[in-house]
């Protein structure tokens, strides 16, 4: 027998007739018999609106065979499919499809492409990933508007809005995957967060929600932690296949290092500077003395604002602001602010308590509070001044005179006698 015209092709899909004529050697006899058939997509995957290759995945004695089919006749191609196949992950590479040139025919790219698929050595297990650039611009990527699967006999898009497609190689055809459809969002760590500390909340930075079948494995790159600003990460998701193999892939993670939240210790002492006793008189003087250390191990206070807080009956002496401002405090560096005050009437019988408070901001301009410090008066309340314990002996007369530009006088003492 022989084809007349054209032969059976399964290069279009849809219905078709061949004629193929037949001939008898005994009697020279010949007669042209029409062959109806129908080409399905069956498991196919088609680049191209106007079909550029359309790639099916067959089974062969227990092994999938991938065959690459010509799109619709035409002179250049009208865009850039791209195929890879991998195992594993996408390190393991089986076999890349690649166009190298948009001048050639869909028949020429397709003869291509299976001669690569014959040495590919494929398996149930990989895979396969799909794509399609621009024409003229080999960097642009149609993010899957150019990328159709056949489903039911009806080419549909499977992964619009993605950079790839990726199907797993199966007995009953190609599975969609997940893997890369994770939508990675900024993430907001502490500056000086440790590569341990990132292993136990990796799954906070990268959610697999709604995709049962994956799971976050772990960072192949750290984000830097060392300084503030904008870093990347790596991380790795691996989805299980219907094999029961799975599948990494990487996503890249854009992460913003802030300052740490401080660590600040405040103190507050008091000393009476008029007496030694424990306890506190109408007219003493007191020292007060403010304190704040910045224990961070890497975090800066960039600024903060103290409030000193005075109560009725505590004066003060000397020039000095109740609303401090307090400038960089390195880690490890300690802040200090000195107050002193006189007791008046209107502390008295009370007991007057110092507090100091404020606010702080890091290097990540993030506001805290600073912890409050307090303190009482020497001995707790405020007393009125006993006379009956003042025991002085001063002379009662003084005799001065002048010599010259000099005053000049005898030697008198004056002895406190008292015992408090």
């Amino acid at each position: 027998f022989e084809w007349v015209g054209e032969p059976i092709s399964g290069t279009t899909v849809g219905q078709h007739q061949a004629t193929v004529r037949v001939t008898s050697p005994t009697y020279q006899v010949s007669v042209d018999v029409k062959v109806d058939y129908t080409v399905l997509y069956e498991n196919s995957i088609v680049i191209g609106s106007d079909p550029n290759i359309g790639l099916s995945l067959l089974d062969e004695g227990g092994m999938p065979k991938l065959s690459a089919t010509p799109g619709t006749p035409k002179s250049k191609l009208t865009l850039r499919p791209l195929v890879n196949i991998y195992r594993g992950s996408m390190t393991e590479l089986v076999c890349s499809l690649q166009t190298d040139t948009v001048y050639q025919t869909p028949e020429n790219l397709s003869d291509n492409w299976n001669q690569q698929l014959q040495a590919s050595g494929a398996q149930y297990g990989d895979v396969l990933s799909a794509s399609a650039a621009h024409r003229d611009k080999p960097t642009l990527q149609l993010n899957g508007a150019e990328t159709y699967i056949s489903r039911d006999e009806t080419l549909v898009k499977e992964a619009e809005g993605y950079t790839e497609a990726f199907y797993e190689l199966t007995p009953n055809g190609y599975s969609l995957l997940h893997v890369n459809w994770l939508k990675p969002q900024v993430q907001e760590i502490e500056q000086g967060t440790t590569e341990a500390e990132l292993d136990q909340r990796i799954n906070e930075f990268l959610s697999t929600e709604n995709y049962n079948e994956l799971s976050v494995k772990e960072f192949e790159m750290y984000p830097d932690t060392s300084k503030l600003g904008g870093s990347m990460a790596v991380i790795s998701v691996v989805e299980t296949l219907k094999s029961g193999k799975t599948f990494a892939y990487s996503h890249t993670v854009p992460f913003i290092v802030k300052a740490p939240k401080l660590t600040l210790a405040a103190d507050l002492t008091v000393e009476n500077l008029s007496r030694s006793e424990e306890e506190t008189n109408v007219g003493d003087e007191l020292l007060y003395v403010y304190t704040l250390t910045n224990n961070s191990s890497v975090a800066s206070l960039k600024s903060g604002n103290l409030s000193i807080e005075l109560p009725e009956g505590l004066e003060v002496v000397t020039r000095s602001e109740q609303n401090v401002s307090i400038d960089e405090l390195a880690p490890g560096k300690t802040f200090t602010y000195q107050v002193k005050v006189k007791v008046t009437d209107a502390a008295l019988n009370q007991n007057p308590v110092v507090k100091v408070t404020g606010k702080a901001t890091n290097e990540s301009s993030v506001e805290q509070d600073i912890p409050e410090a307090s303190i009482e008066v020497p001995g707790g309340i405020v007393n009125e001044i006993d006379t009956s314990e003042i025991n002085l002996t001063i002379p009662t007369k003084m005799n001065f005179g002048s010599d010259e530009e000099k005053i000049i006088s005898p030697v008198y003492k004056m002895e406190n006698n008292s015992t408090v």
